[in-house]
């Protein structure tokens, strides 16, 4: 699901789906305030979350801790175990390139990788990822 969406016809998509109970599991990989905070909504009681996005922002946690004990919730935080991952990323990157690139909205040379990071970070002009370049021209 994308946390962009309507956040109320999300929860009655699920809500709906599951009779009202909610999803056994959430994996979330996004890393933004409100992915978290959807995912603690969605999710059913006794169930996990998963979350493998960067979160920095600067309002903290989306819940309070006792939404966790309320909903008996098992919370899994970790990074993503790049470096034993790569062989199988990279062929994927190689085979399936059209699934690859819905993924990244914007292509930039290396010289504006801070201007690439700020926007990134800001979500502005619909930002998902950042592909640097080097040597690709200034647009």
């Amino acid at each position: 699901l994308d946390a962009s969406e309507n956040v109320e016809r999300i929860l009655e998509r699920i809500l709906t789906e599951t009779s009202g109970y909610g999803v056994d599991g959430v994996v979330e990989a996004v890393g933004s305030f409100g992915s978290l905070g959807l995912a603690a909504e969605i999710v059913r009681s006794g169930g996990i979350i998963g979350s493998v996005g960067v979160h920095t922002d600067p309002r903290g946690f989306p819940f309070l801790p006792g939404v966790c004990y309320d909903k008996n919730l098992t919370l899994r935080f970790g990074r993503c175990p790049a470096k034993r991952l790569m062989k199988d990323a990279i062929r994927f990157l190689i085979e399936r390139k059209d699934v690859v690139q819905k993924l990244i909205s914007h292509r930039l040379p290396l010289e504006q990788a801070v201007e690439g990071y700020r926007m990134f970070n800001a979500r502005e002009n619909g930002c998902t990822k950042v592909l640097l370049f080097p040597g690709l021209s200034s647009p």
